[in-house]
């Protein structure tokens, strides 16, 4: 795996070991061989300790893994860890930074089951109507059903209604070119 002492502890979410290696002169953005950072392993855990040493240390929050192209962010936003996008947002990642394709940490989230990390994002300046090349819709939030995959969750309420419908109606387009709708349980 190409893991650094560092690395390990970041993993493993060791907070208080991280400073002393840290201190011993460890390279705080080192990328083991799937091109992952200490922080995007912290992130992996959901451990806000370990993060908040990395980020204290100067980690790069610009940085992105290897094949997946996935930011820490993006990373801690799949996984709903809601503290640790607080985080990172507290020390000034762009939560409106693209990949290679030009999508969005809310892009990531949107189809995950995680409303309070799209509410996260939402509320640190994440644009809702982003959109990546070859998306068709900007209306981010997931759905019960996206793009023909079944997802159960919760609507985001920073997804904006359509033709003048309830603000508890929603209507998102995928990729494809296809409609989805859902009205959420709350009135």
């Amino acid at each position: 795996m190409g893991h650094t002492p560092l690395h390990l502890a970041a993993g493993l979410g060791c907070d208080d070991m991280m400073p002393l290696i840290l201190q011993q002169g460890a390279v705080v953005d080192a990328l083991d061989n799937q091109r992952r950072t200490p922080l995007h392993l912290a992130a992996t855990v959901g451990s806000c300790p370990a993060v908040e040493v990395l980020l204290a240390a100067g980690a790069d929050l610009s940085l992105r893994s290897g094949d997946n192209n996935e930011s820490a962010l993006e990373t801690a936003a799949i996984n709903g860890d809601v503290d640790v996008v607080r985080a990172m947002v507290r020390h000034g990642v762009d939560v409106n930074a693209r990949d290679s394709q030009g999508l969005t940490a809310l892009h990531a989230v949107a189809e995950s089951n995680q409303a309070g990390a799209i509410d996260a994002l939402v509320e640190a300046g994440a644009h809702v109507n982003a959109r990546g090349r070859g998306w068709k819709g900007g209306c981010i939030g997931p759905a019960e059903e996206w793009c023909g995959r079944s997802r159960a969750g919760q609507l985001s309420p920073h997804c904006p209604p359509y033709c003048g419908q309830k603000r508890t109606h929603y209507r998102c387009q995928c990729p494809s070119g296809r409609w989805r709708e859902a009205s959420s349980p709350h009135k």
